[in-house]
């Protein structure tokens, strides 16, 4: 029994942007986690900034183009238990300048470590979830959906065989050569054409002649514009 063949394309990139949300989501909860864990027992110490360096780092995109990215390394000194620390912050927000006191939560087991709250890169991992997801739930909701309704049509027996009627140009041209377009149309029960071209071809190996017709799986009742072309004909698809 004939089947729809999913869009392997659609698929994909349904799957690749669903699973870059499920990695941001991931990431998020990961990252909270580890806040939350860190926060518990954190001490607060007081440290002044020493020195924030500016570096830029260049790098060359794949679409040919120079792209620079501004980092700003922040250095600190505090002391804890009677010890000085000379660190570097993982961190940097602007309101920063050299000279300043601020505030930074240190591990106890390991005062050279500190950490942020970071409800900004959660916020951020968050907002990519919903973008992602959403791309890739439309992609993939919208192929299986169609993949659903047309193999319903199959299973039905609800088609019509539409009439070749000609070529005309396509869009398509391949070492100079304009290619064609096979044209096939039917009538949609209410004395309206419906027509459909098939993919293009070179102009000299149509694959089709006066008198051919392919099946055409249509609900003629409930939407008779949208249609699927049987695969089945064992010439081309559509």
């Amino acid at each position: 029994m004939e089947k729809y063949k999913y869009n392997l394309v659609f698929m994909i990139i349904g799957g690749v942007f669903s699973l870059v949300a499920v990695v941001m989501i991931l990431v998020s909860v990961g990252t909270r986690i580890s806040w939350n864990n860190f926060r518990k027992t954190a001490v607060s110490v007081t440290a002044e900034i020493t020195d924030i360096q500016v570096r830029r780092e260049r790098r060359h995109s794949s679409t040919g183009r120079n792209t620079t990215t501004t980092y700003h390394d922040v250095y600190v000194e505090y002391d804890y238990n009677g010890q000085h620390y000379s660190e570097k912050l993982d961190y940097y927000y602007s309101s920063m300048a050299k000279g300043d006191e601020i505030t930074i939560l240190i591990d106890p087991n390991n005062p050279r470590k500190s950490m942020s709250d970071p409800g900004v890169a959660t916020a951020v991992c968050l907002i990519l979830f919903f973008v992602f997801g959403s791309i890739g739930a439309a992609f993939l909701i919208v192929e299986l959906s169609k993949g659903a309704y047309i193999n319903r049509l199959i299973r039905d027996d609800k088609y019509v065989y539409a009439e070749y009627t000609g070529e005309e140009p396509s869009g398509l041209t391949v070492n100079k050569v304009r290619y064609n377009q096979s044209v096939f149309t039917y009538d949609n029960g209410f004395g309206i054409t419906m027509t459909f071209h098939s993919h293009p071809h070179h102009p000299m190996e149509s694959p089709y002649q006066e008198g051919d017709t392919v099946k055409v799986y249509v609900d003629m009742q409930k939407n008779a514009n949208k249609h699927y072309v049987s695969s089945g004909n064992g010439k081309i698809g559509f």
